[in-house]
């Protein structure tokens, strides 16, 4: 049973290419990051490995305070330890998908 279901999800992954598609989002993130950085200085370091992505804010209050307001515009991050912010999204997340976080990222940070 679990050579078949490894079959299966190989085999998945390669007609989806989820590969070129981490790669493509991480691009994408790591240009929309940029982006608010330049605008809001109160994000601080920034770390992307693929698709894992944390940056940091200043205080741990301002992650629970940037959580519970992202939330209320429809997008969940990770869990986070201390002053820093994880997303860690699926690797089948699209491009409007990405748009959508930061539209809703830069709401966040105007009401922050």
């Amino acid at each position: 049973m679990a050579m078949v279901a490894a079959t299966v999800a190989t085999n998945q992954m390669r007609k989806l290419n989820l590969t070129k598609n981490a790669v493509d989002r991480s691009e994408q993130i790591k240009k929309g990051i940029k982006k608010l950085k330049g605008k809001y200085s109160i994000i601080g370091d920034v770390r992307i490995k693929g698709l894992f992505i944390g940056f940091d804010l200043p205080f741990p209050e301002y992650v629970n305070r940037f959580q519970l307001l992202l939330a209320k515009h429809s997008v969940k991050s990770s869990l986070s330890t201390g002053a820093t912010v994880r997303f860690l999204p699926p690797l089948v997340i699209t491009e409007e998908d990405i748009d959508f976080l930061f539209e809703s990222m830069e709401k966040v940070f105007m009401e922050l």
